[in-house]
């Protein structure tokens, strides 16, 4: 099953820019070096061009993969420290990404709404 962790955030808590800027290089070379090791797929970045300050960073790869990461010591830490320096850090995980992953999950949600009588 295919997946991404798309990672949110606004702009940097008052005072915490530099910190702000070093975090995010480090997770550019955390995630560069987890592609090099062919555990994800890859990584993108954007940044918010209308709106508040911020961006989100895309990470794409197999699913249990990307929720193995999560439990990690290194992205714990990294997560952390930007949840302290960033407003509105957010790490969400979700599935798709390739039409077999998609009706997968249809399907479950399918089966989940029919069990409950909801379709």
């Amino acid at each position: 099953m295919k997946g991404a962790t798309v990672i949110s955030w606004g702009p940097p808590v008052r005072g915490r820019e530099r910190q702000s800027l070093e975090v995010f290089g480090r997770a550019l070379t955390f995630y560069d070096d987890l592609a090099k090791e062919g555990r994800i797929e890859g990584h993108r970045e954007y940044f918010n061009l209308i709106g508040a300050a911020g961006g989100m960073m895309l990470v794409e790869g197999d699913l249990e993969e990307l929720l193995a990461l999560q439990a990690e010591e290194e992205t714990r830490r990294l997560h952390a420290e930007a949840s302290s320096i960033v407003e509105g850090f957010r790490v969400e995980l979700c599935m798709g990404g390739n039409e077999q992953s998609v009706q997968e999950a249809m399907g479950t949600y399918t089966g989940v709404m029919e069990a409950l009588a909801l379709l």
